[in-house]
């Protein structure tokens, strides 16, 4: 590899990782690709994450140069962390990596001739999700065109995050807004399909380069508050409004509701399955006033739909505290 290659800037938003991001970067600095840019970005953690960083960097003097360290005023999240790390990237590519998680060694030189041999902008490519005894691992579905894939990561039938995408830098000029400040649960979601409308020649590589990690306790993503239920609804109705102005918008208004139902068959569980959220059970099933469209919702989703939309509040309670403790069993024998 040479510096002729497109630049890909690999963006590291870094807040209480310090345990796993040494992890992280190692596959990072020990990647076989050369020309790639590291923006780490510090939301001000509370931890020795960003020395952490500078102390494996020096096992990789050749990438000392190409390695960028930029420290929010305070603690903004995720969202305005990866705001200021796109904002600072100047690579023709970039690719978001989380400091918890890790990529292939040979990650970044993989997606990039995928990218080159198909003259691709957005290219998208498989994950393992990484448990303290199992590795899962989910190859990239492949998508005929980008419309389909749009319409899935609406209806939230596949993963939706940004990371496990080499995306060009340019497509992110197009949006008015991109990661949405204080929006840092759904942010996702919130942005990889109006990211993905811009792009005109996408790439589906089935390659699990991407490693997702399970073993941070303290991530956001695996603790449900009411506050991140709100969040989601909001980056929902981010997507709701930016399809539905679009040209070609009934393409898309099918994908929505089945979005909708996603996201409420997920607070219903999440509601359902804390105590102290009980006033909230009657604001989760009137959520969308049952403007969804349930049909590809797994059996588990529509039952739970099916019985909020009855306020079948009882009934609900027992059976999601039954599958929590199915769920736990399963991952204290297989995964954790």
């Amino acid at each position: 590899m040479n510096s002729a290659l497109p630049k890909v800037s690999i963006l590291i938003p870094v807040y209480k990782a310090e345990h796993y991001i040494a992890k992280c970067c190692h596959a990072l600095f020990g990647q076989s690709y050369t020309n790639i840019e590291y923006v780490f970005v510090d939301d001000c953690t509370p931890d020795q994450s960003i020395d952490v960083v500078r102390e494996i960097l020096l096992q990789y003097p050749t990438r000392h140069d190409a390695v960028k360290i930029y420290r929010n005023e305070r603690n903004s999240g995720s969202a305005v962390a990866r705001n200021v790390a796109v904002e600072k990237a100047t690579g023709d590519y970039i690719m978001f990596v989380d400091s918890d998680d890790w990529i292939a060694v040979d990650a970044v030189e993989t997606v990039v001739k995928a990218a080159m041999d198909k003259q691709s902008d957005f290219v998208c490519f498989g994950c393992s999700m990484v448990y303290p005894k199992k590795t899962r691992n989910y190859p990239h579905q492949t998508f005929p065109d980008m419309q389909s894939y749009i319409q899935a990561v609406l209806a939230r039938k596949i993963i939706v995050a940004v990371w496990g995408k080499l995306i060009k830098r340019s497509l992110f000029d197009k949006l008015d807004v991109w990661f949405t400040p204080d929006l840092n649960f759904g942010e996702d979601y919130s942005v990889l399909a109006r990211v993905a409308y811009q792009a005109e020649h996408p790439c589906f590589i089935p390659d699990c380069l991407y490693a997702y990690s399970q073993l941070n306790e303290a991530s956001i993503a695996r603790k449900f508050k009411y506050e991140s239920a709100r969040q989601l609804i909001q980056a929902e109705a981010i997507n709701h409004a930016f399809f539905s102005s679009c040209p070609d918008a009934a393409v898309y208004a099918q994908s929505l509701k089945q979005g909708r139902a996603s996201v409420k068959e997920y607070i219903i569980e999440g509601v359902f399955s804390t105590s102290q959220l009980k006033d909230k059970r009657a604001e989760a099933c009137d959520l969308y006033s049952g403007d969804i469209d349930v049909s590809c919702q797994p059996a588990w989703g529509k039952l739970l739909l099916y019985l909020g939309s009855r306020k079948m509040y009882s009934v609900l309670r027992c059976v999601v505290a039954l599958r929590s403790k199915i769920v736990r069993l399963v991952k204290s024998l297989f995964w954790n």
